[in-house]
């Protein structure tokens, strides 16, 4: 019976949250259009108004940030899905923000879990090593093993890399830090936050392993499911795949 409240207070505590964001998505962007479209009425281009609208535009995908989060908490994946995370990294490398990011990866398995998120998962490590990067020559790596009943997911960047004391709060919603920040900043991103909410869904952690300027290396472990072995990995087990 008890098992049975706690599920059920779960859910009402899931659908609550849900409604909640879209509500204050709603809520934010209307007025914040209104803004955007005054500011624009008033026909001024200098770089206050062009701040102003900065600033609007901020809060405004803030808001979608939230709403898209929120679904992530309510989803669920099934064990019999499967994810080929070799199209994973094709559809990361697919987007032309990520042109300039040279990634290296070792032919990667299939899996039990869902594909669009893993796809979403690649995306996102992918942004993050590019948009924290001072390289000239900004790379990310992958590799993937098996260590005991657990399935390893590198991901290894050269980028400004990440403070001690950031490693943990860089997970959390609208933050970030790197080299050189004294604090972690608040509304910076959600790439790590969504990162691990996908993680958590197929039943795995993810952490970070770095020092300031030294590039990062963020570990997904998950558990080796025995279906694994028999989906096996995809051809190309010794080519390095470059991009």
């Amino acid at each position: 019976m008890s098992g049975d409240y706690h599920q059920l207070s779960r859910e009402r505590l899931i659908e609550d949250v849900e409604q909640l964001s879209c509500a204050a998505s709603h809520e934010l962007k209307d007025p914040l259009r209104e803004a955007l479209g005054m500011v624009d009425a008033l026909g001024i281009l200098d770089h206050r108004t062009a701040l102003i609208k900065e600033r609007l535009n901020q809060v405004i995908q803030r808001a979608d940030h939230i709403r898209e989060y929120s679904a992530l908490v309510k989803q669920s994946v099934s064990r019999e899905e499967q994810a080929d995370l070799n199209q994973s990294l094709i559809a990361a490398r697919q987007h032309a923000e990520f042109a300039a990011l040279q990634v290296r990866a070792t032919p990667l398995p299939v899996i039990s879990g869902q594909q669009a998120l893993w796809n979403r998962l690649f995306i996102e490590m992918a942004r993050n090593a590019l948009q924290h990067n001072d390289s000239l020559y900004p790379e990310l790596h992958i590799d993937t093993y098996c260590s005991e009943s657990q399935r390893v997911i590198c991901f290894r960047d050269n980028g400004t890399g990440i403070a001690p004391e950031h490693r943990v709060m860089i997970f959390g919603l609208f933050r970030h830090g790197g080299e050189g920040d004294e604090e972690v900043k608040a509304g910076a991103g959600c790439g790590l936050a969504y990162c691990k909410r996908i993680v958590q869904l197929h039943g795995g952690e993810i952490y970070a392993i770095s020092q300031s300027g030294t590039g990062s290396e963020f570990r997904i472990i998950l558990p080796l499911e025995e279906t694994e072995a028999l989906l096996g990995t995809p051809l190309l087990h010794d080519i390095m795949i470059n991009y």
